[in-house]
């Protein structure tokens, strides 16, 4: 690849501590897990904390930042999704948007089986007109999700292609256009 392709190297603040999204889902490929957590909990904890940073290369070129947090300090929700990740063909080769594709596609399935614990806000209806119509609690979902494959992350299961800890982007460029 020569000088003329090569987009913009310089780093920005782009990551966990830049997003607004309430909760956080790590798809960790090699692991056969999913880790869903409060991206405040996780913001805090590496604000706290004293995490090593880590660079991430591509073709030599430093694209991104973050802090390898382990899996335990963050406290996570762990979900058991090795034979939805199978299904869902992750290519370690793959760009960063097919692989974040995939990952979405793998968290709609378990917020569809209710594997993933939504919160919410519930109102008992007292008006006994509106419950004899079949409505005893309305209740109120909204929040946003932030997806992540995370290939590499988390605990150990079958074989130690994991690292053990799940990476939190802090800073990001684009030099190859991938998106």
């Amino acid at each position: 690849m020569n000088d003329l392709d090569i987009g913009n190297t310089k780093l920005v603040d782009h990551g966990i501590t830049t997003e607004r999204s309430d909760l956080r889902a790590h798809v960790c490929v090699n692991a056969g897990m999913v880790y869903v957590f409060k991206t405040s909990k996780a913001v805090e904890v590496i604000e706290n904390g004293n995490y090593k940073r880590v660079d991430v290369y591509t073709q030599g070129i430093i694209t991104a930042q973050g802090h390898a947090v382990p899996v335990m300090d963050i406290d996570p929700i762990e979900i058991y999704a090795s034979r939805l990740i199978g299904k869902a063909k992750f290519e370690v080769d793959a760009k960063t948007s097919d692989k974040g594709d995939r990952a979405v596609w793998v968290i709609e399935k378990l917020l569809e089986k209710g594997k993933i614990p939504i919160p919410f806000d519930s109102k008992f209806v007292t008006d006994s007109q509106i419950q004899k119509q079949g409505f005893d609690l309305v209740v109120h979902a909204n929040f946003r999700i932030e997806v992540k494959c995370d290939y590499r992350g988390g605990l150990p299961r079958v074989h130690n292609m994991t690292t053990g800890n799940l990476f939190l982007q802090i800073a990001e460029c684009n030099p190859f256009r991938q998106y």
